[in-house]
């Protein structure tokens, strides 16, 4: 897998290269294609006269940039959904901007099985579970999205994706899912900067109790300070600077610039827990998980709880390409009743929730 993104950024080498976004996911790129021996020439965002370098890097806006940008390579490097970055991709065209790359088609080469290393046989060795996974969704929709994704990833063409995402401010609060238990007691695993919890107060009002799981130093912080702001619609707020997973222990961590994740490679080392020992009285009406491939093991570690209270779910499935049939199979083996959906949220398999409800 990893080869076939090195073989990706070949098409970059030799050419000038802009990338479009100078947050997050656009200094990811940068540090992928530095490793690779490629250093782009500037960033393009809109936000540049405030921002004016990244890492280094020289920051322009796309219409303020010198005229030689627009006949070299844009990696585009903004989660948008796909009205808006349809949008956005237009207005660069229009400026002349050319040569366009979405940054989420290099992104999701990085996604692989945690379960064994990616053969031509791989799909076809799994074919059994892939057919019993897909049998748990009674939704048109969410089979047919299933039956795309599961073909994306074996065939890698990923072109037809865009035309079944969803908005992107409807993750986590799907408005055409019948979820039953509601948003009052809510368990954030990958709590980031606490821009989940801050979208639920918004749309949900005051809720009783949230549960906010970070291992991440620099997000929780900033995630400790954005739920305080929110204490007048949070009955009872619980901030954990942890990993989530199967037990209590002392593992490696890579931060990157952004979400980080329990990695062996990782240059800093973080404290997991497993639900079902920190919160276990919780009693949680909602759990959502976003914890970059680690939602296997914390399920694992949940499955009292979620035993017990039978929460609805909201599980990230694209950080592993099995995940999407390995995680609804272990939750139907626990016989609770769960009926299954599944959206995505962006272009290339990139941002798909796997929801679940009694």
């Amino acid at each position: 897998m990893d080869n076939m993104f090195a073989n990706a950024l070949k098409q970059f080498q030799g050419r000038d290269v802009f990338l479009y976004g100078a947050g997050g996911f656009g200094v990811e790129m940068l540090c992928r294609l530095r490793s690779a021996g490629i250093q782009p020439r500037a960033f393009l965002d809109q936000n540049a006269e405030q921002i004016q370098q990244r890492e280094g890097v020289p920051v322009y806006t796309a219409q303020s940039a010198p005229l030689e940008f627009r006949s070299g390579t844009v990696l585009f490097c903004i989660v948008m959904d796909r009205e808006q970055r349809r949008e956005v991709l237009s207005w660069l065209r229009g400026l002349g901007y050319r040569f366009i790359v979405e940054g989420q088609s290099l992104r999701v080469l990085l996604v692989q099985p945690d379960d064994g290393i990616e053969e031509p046989v791989y799909f076809k060795n799994r074919r059994e579970k892939i057919q019993s996974a897909r049998e748990l969704f009674r939704e048109d929709f969410s089979r047919t999205l299933y039956d795309k994704i599961v073909y994306s990833h074996w065939t890698r063409d990923y072109t037809g994706c865009a035309e079944l995402e969803s908005p992107m401010w409807e993750q986590y609060f799907p408005p055409d899912i019948p979820l039953s238990k509601g948003y009052m007691r809510f368990v954030d695993c990958g709590g980031y900067t606490g821009d989940t919890v801050t979208c639920l107060t918004d749309r949900k009002g005051a809720v009783e109790a949230c549960a906010v799981f970070e291992p991440d130093s620099r997000n929780y912080i900033k995630m400790v300070e954005n739920t305080a702001s929110l204490k007048e619609k949070i009955g009872q707020r619980l901030c954990f600077p942890c990993a989530v997973s199967q037990t209590a222990e002392q593992l490696r961590f890579a931060a990157g610039t952004g979400s980080g994740s329990l990695s062996a490679a990782g240059e800093s080392v973080v404290q997991t827990v497993s639900l079902d020992q920190a919160i276990p009285d919780f009693h949680p009406t909602m759990l959502k998980m976003d914890i970059e491939g680690a939602e296997l093991l914390a399920l694992q570690g949940a499955q009292e709880l979620i035993r017990a209270d039978r929460p609805d779910l909201a599980v990230c499935v694209y950080h592993a390409i099995n995940h999407i049939w390995d995680i609804p199979l272990l939750l139907d083996s626990w016989k609770l009743g769960y009926r299954f959906y599944l959206r995505s949220y962006n272009a290339y398999t990139m941002e798909t929730v796997l929801y679940a409800s009694v």
